[in-house]
Formats: structure tokens, sequence, C-alpha cells
């Protein structure tokens, strides 16, 4: 069976321990298992979708122009990544599964909103492919005066942007719980049949602080 259990982290150790069930419990790290991959990648999945929503959340409740670029660029990158393969080993949720049967056009929506991640906002190829040089003509005395550039970059309507991509986040989120109770429930039938003697000599569970 799959609990939602209580934790406690020890900070100065890094151990973390199981609380609240009425016997005493020791909390062991498995050794890691190609088979495991799915569960690590939709829990690392779905912590991108809750942050996402949190920071459209703060977009869409701000004034400050500043604040909701910033809040709906971060927004749209943790979105966009659950979705797009980076390389880095980590299973993406299957576009074409977490949309099924979903009404309006949901795929189109996903597709515009990696087109500004794309060419907007990870990259500026088409900010780059829209800028301008203009000269400045004095037509009185018929010559060049200089040369101007105006400054400019992509504007969104980011409130309604915001909401769909919100939206969005939270029918992948519904369908990344499903996929990590199918993973969750299989996992724990598989581990189920390890001899306890063994599996209680694997090491207590530690979080590690990865330095950037």
């Amino acid at each position: 069976m799959v609990y939602n259990y209580q934790y406690y982290l020890e900070k100065e150790t890094r151990k973390i321990y199981i609380t609240g069930l009425p016997f005493a419990t020791k909390y062991v790290e498995v050794p890691r298992e190609k088979r495991f991959e799915r569960l690590y990648s939709y829990s690392l999945i779905k912590i991108d979708l809750l942050n996402a929503i949190k920071y459209t959340d703060i977009s869409l409740h701000t004034y400050d122009r500043t604040i909701k670029e910033g809040m709906f660029r971060i927004a749209l990158i943790l979105y966009i990544k659950c979705f797009n393969n980076s390389g880095g080993g980590r299973s993406q949720l299957p576009l074409n599964k977490a949309y099924k049967n979903i009404p309006g056009e949901p795929m189109e929506c996903y597709r515009k909103l990696k087109r500004i991640r794309d060419k907007y906002i990870a990259h500026d190829e088409q900010d780059f492919l829209n800028a301008k040089l203009g000269m400045v003509l004095n037509k009185d005395q018929k010559c060049i005066v200089g040369i101007a550039y105006p400054e400019m970059q992509g504007k969104f309507h980011y409130d309604e942007t915001l909401k769909i991509m919100k939206s969005l986040c939270k029918i992948a989120l519904d369908k990344t719980d499903e996929y990590i109770n199918e993973e969750m429930h299989s996992v724990e039938n598989y581990l189920k049949q390890r001899d306890y003697e063994i599996v209680s000599k694997y090491p207590e569970m530690t979080i590690d602080v990865n330095e950037i």
C-alpha cells in the first residue's frame, strides 16, 4: 500500500526520518535501478509543474511589470521542460496522452507556448529577425544625419497567456499524479519481494546538498 508519510529532516546529519507511525521505523535508501527512472522523472516533473503554477499565480496578481515578466519566464521554462527532452536522462511527460480528450485546443496552445519559449525566451531568434536599423535624413539639406535603431522586443498579452498556461499546467499535473501512483504501486510490489535482512542493511535516507 502507498501511504502519504510524514517526514522529519535532521539538519545536521541531513537524515530523513518517517514519523507518525505506531511502530519503530528505519528509512533506508534503495540503490538506483533503471526501472525506477520513470518514478524519479515524474516526481521531478510534479515539482516543476507545482512551481510553474505558483510562479504563474504571482505573475497574475502583480502590477509590477518586471515581476510579471520574470515570473512568466520562469513558469514557462518549467512548464515546457516537462515535455521537452533536455538530454539529461529524465523521462518526459507524453504530450499526446497528457492532453488526450481535453476540450479546446490544448496541443495547439502548448505549441504556441513552446514557440514563445524557443523564439523569445530561451533564445531571441525572433527578436533578432525583427531587429531594425534606420537612417535619419535631413530633407532640407538632402544629406544623411546619422543612424538610429529602435530598441524593441516581442511583447505578449501576459494575463491571457498566463491563464492558458496555468490551466495546461493543472491538467498536466493531474496526469502526472496518475503516472506517479502507477509507478509507486509497481515499484512497491517489486521491492517487497526482497529479503528484509538484506534491505535493512541499506544506508539510511539522507538529503544531499548539491553545490552548483
